[in-house]
């Protein structure tokens, strides 16, 4: 397999395996892609669900106003057959007291007596009538109090109903408008996500280039052990052993390096949108002359060394690189021999992929 169609493999997998967000110097990967747009299909489904629950709210206070509307059409009926019965009261009155009439007309009795019974007759019929009429008076006075009682009862209810349904609206339409806020967000959101992505992925395939182009211009001091390219997930790391670089305790570069550089510098030029970083490390053998007190001045010189060769190509921009002394505390193995030792006295060149969202100028 190419070194290219590996480096595409090492990628992938390490696409797959990182799930955080990508952060200024980190990815975005498929599967927080996935994650927002899960998000935006789940804020999606409860929008629906709310306006279904809505539309239920509505259809219940519809149905509880169309039956109190029915209870006051009953007591309505109620009061209708009261009506007719206090009619049919009177009729019968009417035709008891005809009846008594035609009674006392048929009567053998005296005038006198039958004069007596007509004014008994018409006594007791007064006083019937009045009881009856008075009972179905109160009778009706009782069902208008029920009637205007429950004319009040529906209007508080329809009052509460219509109240209740205005404050489910507005909360329904209140978390809908949210919902449909959040869905805006997140569709920003994902969309800034998938842009960063493209850039860092073009940014990242630059890197991959160089890293190429690298090893195929450092073939031989790869080769010879005296230099190594190191990938990771948006950076490269070119590591230059300091015998190669150096003198022992000197930041002064040897004349054949320079060329070496020279060729990093030239493919450096081609790929302006990563950042560099110059990092120079020490064993921790201690050094102490006049020119260099310790092993973070030794670091911080030989870094800067090289830098400075670097930029003396006129095709880099400076506001690019950068260079830093760790002196002995970032060591690649440990300090336990000579072989080891040797592999922590380095230079390292690092190509970090720059952040989309911030301007090289």
């Amino acid at each position: 397999m190419s070194l290219r169609k590996r480096f595409v493999a090492t990628i992938s997998i390490v696409l797959c395996l990182i799930g955080t967000p990508i952060a200024a110097d980190v990815f975005y990967y498929p599967a927080e892609y996935k994650k927002l747009e899960n998000d935006i299909y789940a804020l999606s489904i409860q929008k629906s669900l709310l306006q279904s629950q809505l539309t239920k709210t509505q259809k219940e206070a519809a149905f509880e106003k169309n039956k109190l509307e029915e209870k006051v059409r009953s007591l309505e009926s109620q009061i209708a057959s009261l009506e007719d019965k206090l009619r049919s009261t009177d009729n019968s009155l009417r035709d008891e007291k005809r009846g008594r009439a035609e009674d006392n007309n048929e009567n053998n009795l005296s005038l006198a007596e039958k004069e007596r019974q007509i004014k008994t007759l018409k006594k007791q019929s007064t006083a019937k009538q009045q009881e009856m009429a008075e009972t179905a008076a109160a009778q009706e006075r009782a069902y208008l109090e029920e009637i205007k009682k429950l004319k009040a009862e529906l209007e508080r209810n329809r009052d509460e109903a219509k109240k209740q349904l205005e404050e489910v609206t507005e909360q329904k339409n209140k978390r809908i408008a949210e919902l449909e806020s959040a869905l805006a967000n997140k569709s920003h959101e994902l969309a800034t996500c998938l842009d960063t992505a493209r850039q860092q992925k073009e940014t990242v395939s630059e890197l991959e280039k160089q890293a190429l182009e690298l090893e195929k211009r450092l073939e031989k001091e790869i080769a010879e052990g005296n230099l190594r390219i190191k990938r990771y997930k948006n950076r490269i790391v070119i590591n230059i052993d300091d015998k190669i670089l150096f003198p022992s305790g000197s930041a002064y570069l040897r004349r054949d390096v320079r060329k070496t550089l020279d060729t990093v510098a030239d493919i450096l030029a081609k790929n302006s949108s990563s950042r560099v970083l110059v990092e120079g490390h020490t064993d921790n053998v201690p050094i102490k002359t006049p020119r260099f007190p310790d092993n973070w001045e030794l670091a911080s010189a030989r870094a800067l060394s090289v830098l400075r060769h670097l930029l003396s190509n006129q095709a880099l921009n400076p506001a690019r690189f950068g260079a830093v002394g760790y002196g002995e505390y970032r060591p690649v193995a440990e300090n336990n021999g000579s072989k080891n030792r040797q592999l922590n006295r380095r230079v390292d060149i690092v190509l970090q992929a720059a952040d989309p969202s911030e301007e090289i100028k």
